[in-house]
């Protein structure tokens, strides 16, 4: 309960107001918990949110941006969080197109979403994306922008080494002497090696997911093949 008290101007009263605030408290208790999820999101990802004020662009707000700083900077720069500050950490070689792509986005009040490379203090290359958001001011101008920044290093690994495995399938099936292929539900081609598209089909690898296996078949076979493939798919047999 809340109690607001005021005593009259003749003093000889005192007016006593009770409020039932258990909502309110809920309310503050459910915001505490969500703040608290919050940090332990960010702090297990290693990110943090940001708010860009473009009338004074050094000014960049961020809650854990100290923290993400020193991770990946090689020294400890005393200087406020900003923009620049974050040009400072990038790789040389990224600057100018990173810069061009997001003065871009702002200059069309747009949402835009970046990645760069950083190095740690053991030379390693780290990798952190960035995606920010136009906010309007009171005068329904973009006057900010906010966003977040998500390291994206493991994220970046798994694709090398998945696109890594992929490369070394598709290594061995074009190791394959015959032709070999997969079928999408559609009929259409879903995999393919290169002996069944150079001499089977006859066609670039950029037109082989837009052409169907039945295509490549004698017309007069087509509607035993297709009977197959129907049973194959819809029952898993021959």
């Amino acid at each position: 309960m809340s109690i607001d008290a005021v005593i009259t101007e003749t003093a000889d009263l005192c007016q006593v107001i009770l409020t039932d605030v258990s909502r309110l408290k809920e309310i503050e208790n459910a915001l505490l918990v969500t703040t608290d999820r919050l940090h332990l999101i960010m702090d297990a990802t290693h990110s943090c949110t940001w708010v860009w004020d473009l009338e004074s662009s050094d000014n960049i707000r961020s809650n854990n941006v100290w923290s993400a700083i020193d991770r990946y900077c090689l020294e400890k720069i005393s200087r406020n969080p900003s923009y620049d500050l974050w040009k400072h950490i990038m790789l040389p070689e990224e600057k100018e197109s990173l810069d061009k792509i997001i003065l871009e986005a702002i200059k069309n009040e747009e949402e835009f979403t970046v990645e760069w490379r950083v190095k740690d203090l053991s030379d390693e290359d780290h990798w952190v994306m960035s995606k920010g958001s136009p906010i309007k001011g009171t005068n329904n101008k973009v006057n900010r922008y906010g966003g977040i920044i998500v390291d994206i290093t493991d994220l970046k690994k798994a694709r090398e080494t998945s696109n890594k495995a992929q490369t070394l399938n598709k290594t061995i099936i074009d190791s394959i002497p015959g032709p070999f292929y997969i079928i999408d539900h559609k009929g259409f081609y879903a995999g393919w090696n290169a002996y069944d598209r150079e001499v089977i089909a006859g066609i670039p690898e950029s037109e082989m997911a837009n052409m169907q296996v039945i295509d490549t078949v004698h017309p007069e076979d087509r509607a035993l093949l297709h009977e197959k493939i129907t049973n194959v798919l819809e029952h898993g047999i021959d």
